[in-house]
């Protein structure tokens, strides 16, 4: 985050990214129960998709309000 925020917006932001990551796993879990050797690759490309908009999220670049 580029400015400074306060006690507790920090808190909320770490409860908030908490359940992200718990959706994000569970989100791509989905993947990692397909068939074939193909279901490894398929969740980690959900995992690194999803996090890498989140981070774009998380420094102002995924959206604007």
């Amino acid at each position: 985050l580029k400015e400074a925020v306060s006690k507790e917006q920090r808190e909320q932001l770490r409860k908030a990214q908490r359940a992200w990551v718990a959706y994000r796993d569970a989100n791509c879990l989905f993947y990692r129960l397909g068939e074939g050797s193909i279901a490894q690759v398929d969740a980690a490309t959900c995992i690194l998709n999803m996090t890498e908009s989140r981070a774009k999220e998380l420094e102002g670049e995924g959206h604007r309000n």
